[in-house]
């Protein structure tokens, strides 16, 4: 991943973001207390099912990429009737997760990091911080006057099915995150571990590119922001706020430049 604006401006709205919700779960402790890690009592076993259903899950995604599940409508559909669609296919396509935490009788809360208590006020700090993510993300972009534009551009409401991937995505890394950290017992030392492993999943390629050694600079800064996100995630125990924020960030790289 090279430094280039895009990048950089995501890595600063992620950060503003994480500061916020620290600074919000600090000051509602009774809608964010801090979690205890959920009992699992052979994590081998869970981290192996798991597997299971995250196979399950790229070969309906190959489903989908056949065009065998529900019509396609991409990451920009034109109506809300085909964006419907496309989040059923995003549902399909995910559905062997979800079976697999009602099949294992996991409480969703717990274990994929989806409480449903406070909604509303999780929802809507998500939103806060998903505007402070956006206007981080554009001043380092260099356009912080388009932060009303950006808003209309990712509120249309055909994004619905972007939305609804970003959140299964969130959820999937909810479900490793508990399994590896039961399985290693330091959840903390797990989140660096996995950011570092998502900054060298990148080294390949940018070396096969001709990348040198000032080039891989950033990846450092990707792999603190990487631990960062799932240590937060893991404070608050909760994927609904980051999902809004996520959500926003993701679709930043189809809103066009000026």
């Amino acid at each position: 991943m090279t430094s280039d604006p895009h990048s950089a401006g995501l890595a600063a709205g992620y950060a503003a973001a994480l500061a916020g919700f620290l600074v919000a779960a600090r000051l509602r402790r009774s809608t964010w207390p801090r979690p205890s890690p959920p009992p699992i009592a052979r994590p081998w076993r869970e981290l192996a099912f798991l597997l299971v259903a995250v196979v399950a899950t790229l070969a309906v995604g190959q489903l989908y990429q056949r065009d065998l599940l529900l019509p396609r409508a991409g990451a920009d559909a034109r109506n809300l009737g085909r964006a419907a669609l496309e989040a059923a296919n995003q549902l399909l396509i995910f559905s062997p997760l979800l079976l697999l935490i009602a099949w294992r009788g996991r409480p969703f809360r717990r274990h994929a990091w989806l409480p449903m208590d406070r909604l509303p006020e999780r929802l809507a700090v998500g939103a806060l911080l998903a505007c402070l993510a956006a206007a981080a993300f554009l001043a380092v972009r260099g356009d912080p006057e388009r932060l009303g534009q950006l808003g209309r551009f990712v509120a249309r409401p055909t994004r619905i099915h972007v939305a609804v991937q970003v959140l299964l995505e969130d959820v999937a890394i909810a479900l490793a995150f508990v399994r590896l950290a039961a399985l290693t017992g330091r959840p903390r030392v797990t989140a660096i571990a996995i950011g570092a492993l998502f900054a060298a999943g990148h080294v390949p390629a940018l070396l096969a590119d001709g990348a040198g050694a000032g080039e891989l600079v950033p990846l450092l800064r990707d792999a603190a922001l990487a631990s960062a996100v799932l240590l937060v995630l893991r404070r608050g125990a909760d994927v609904w706020w980051f999902a809004c924020v996520h959500t926003v960030l993701d679709l930043t790289q189809y809103f066009p430049r000026t």
